[in-house]
């Protein structure tokens, strides 16, 4: 009979999506200055859209990411037009910030997000563009579901 160590099992059957700097390769520091250079927003312009997203939506969120990290991600989609899958690994899980983009878009969150962002046009209409792209895909999905 083959004896099986609990821990090792234990630890297979951990969620492996958990984001952690070590699985990046690099240390905090530059963990955290890669993802300075890649935000969008500076602080003012986040106090703006912080001012409009929904209840405790701006503290730390439960699956480890927070929210300004999780808009930026969003940001960095609609300039770069790229997949969903090719999102910067200093973002997140990009499944998660998928998931989590269509339930803000079931919401009408992104709605006052898109009004707060009034002083950068071209990401406005960039993120308005994402969110109505969204939005139709879904709907189409919907539909062809019921003609079923």
């Amino acid at each position: 009979m083959k004896a099986v160590d609990m821990n090792s099992h234990e630890t297979a059957m951990k969620p492996q999506w958990a984001f952690r700097i070590e699985d990046v390769g690099m240390d905090k520091a530059t963990f955290e200055a890669n993802w300075r250079a890649r935000q969008r927003l500076n602080d003012s312009q986040w106090a703006k859209v912080l001012a409009v997203l929904p209840g405790r939506i701006g503290v730390r969120a439960s699956n480890g990411g927070n929210a300004r990290r999780f808009v930026e991600a969003v940001l960095w989609m609609a300039h770069t037009r790229a997949y969903w899958s090719d999102i910067p690994i200093e973002y997140g899980a990009w499944h998660a910030i998928y998931i989590r983009f269509g339930r803000w878009s079931h919401e009408d969150v992104w709605e006052d997000v898109v009004k707060a962002l009034e002083d950068l046009p071209k990401t406005q209409a960039l993120l308005g563009a994402l969110v109505e792209k969204y939005q139709a895909s879904y709907r189409i999905q919907r539909l062809r579901g019921r003609m079923k």
